[in-house]
């Protein structure tokens, strides 16, 4: 749940950074339905620029 700490905590936080030049980024994240038994994660690959070289999102059924 989305509480007004959780808002300012993500307003405060950083922006995303890129990696060095040369290098590529890994960022996931995952979800999850607390009354269902769905569930899934997805991420990306990207480089200094922000280009996304390849990205992956699975859905689970727990």
């Amino acid at each position: 749940m989305l509480t007004d700490e959780n808002k300012k905590a993500y307003k405060d936080s950083e922006a995303w950074q890129g990696p060095p030049e040369g290098w590529l980024k890994i960022n996931f994240d995952g979800a999850f339905k607390q009354d269902s038994i769905e569930d899934g994660i997805c991420g990306i690959v990207s480089d200094s620029s922000g280009a996304v070289f390849d990205g992956v999102r699975e859905e689970y059924f727990c």
